[in-house]
């Protein structure tokens, strides 16, 4: 069986969707749809029936009416610590405390510190430690709950900065994510790789508790994308507010990434990718040009 299928039936089980996605592949493969679409009508799927199920609690959901406040904090997660990260994860916090280390207050989430700052229920750590919940969901936790509590900013431990400017931009606002998608029309509509805030968001706050609520009693992830669809359905609940938020396209920042996969050199296109945008969506899972990275990074 090729590998594309076991690895979607592995990650359809997990996820307990493999009628829909196997629909959704053979209408690929039959050339009914294209796979963006095929992927796209799978996690609309998901989101209808989340929304179904969980919208009714945004009505009962009690949050802090605490005074918004800034923050220095930036916060980065790499559980086992950046000193046993991979280098591309190095390269991208050296590249944090080069920019904003003497303004900020740079500090790194690790298995062993995440409970000193917040407090998480008990049943998300059973899950987390059991494997039920990944390391990259219960990220997703932290982010917020270290947001709604201090704010400040949360950067992917693989975001590599070659500026400081943007978030100046950012500051006079309750909350910064970049968009997602075309028109504002998807409802995936943000990316969390980086999210800016003032402390005691009410966006944010109900996106976590939509997520306790979830895990209350589920044992799987019905999709990876759980935080941002349940962040759609806030941002619907309190839409005034979602318009605030400065309309910047997270496109621009994933450039430097397709740039660093491939063997061509060009400064000047380099140049003009930095011109674009502070921050930089990379990965440590990519097959990035050597070369390219001891010249740039």
């Amino acid at each position: 069986m090729p590998n594309n299928i076991n690895k979607l039936l592995k990650k359809s089980s997990k996820s307990k969707s493999i009628i829909q996605d196997t629909i959704f592949f053979l209408m690929y493969k039959m050339k009914i749809i294209s796979k963006y679409t095929a992927g796209v009508m799978g996690m609309d799927r998901i989101y209808y029936k989340l929304e179904k199920k969980y919208k009714k609690y945004l009505d009962k959901i009690k949050v802090n009416d605490l005074k918004p406040s800034k923050s220095k904090y930036i916060w980065i997660c790499w559980f086992q610590g950046i000193e046993n990260a991979p280098d591309i994860v190095k390269k991208c916090y050296e590249s944090v405390k080069k920019q904003f280390g003497k303004e900020k207050d740079i500090i790194v989430i690790t298995d062993e510190n995440y409970n000193k700052f917040i407090e998480i229920p008990e049943y998300i750590i059973e899950k987390y430690k059991k494997g039920i919940i990944t390391p990259t969901h219960f990220s997703d936790i932290l982010r917020l709950a270290l947001l709604v509590k201090y704010g400040g900013l949360w950067l992917d431990a693989t975001v590599y900065c070659t500026g400081n400017n943007e978030i100046k931009n950012w500051e006079d606002t309750d909350l910064f994510v970049y968009r997602n998608g075309w028109m504002d029309m998807e409802n995936i509509n943000m990316g969390s790789w980086l999210m800016y805030s003032k402390s005691n968001n009410k966006i944010l706050d109900e996106t976590l508790q939509l997520i306790y609520i979830y895990w209350k009693n589920k044992n799987y992830m019905m999709n990876y994308f759980l935080l941002h669809m349940f962040f759609k359905m806030v941002t619907d609940k309190y839409e005034s507010d979602w318009k605030k938020i400065p309309y910047i396209s997270q496109m621009d920042n994933h450039l430097l990434s397709n740039y660093l996969e491939n063997d061509e050199e060009n400064d000047n296109i380099y140049n003009d990718i930095v011109n674009k945008t502070n921050f930089h969506k990379l990965t440590y899972k990519s097959n990035y040009n050597i070369a390219k990275i001891k010249k740039i990074l």
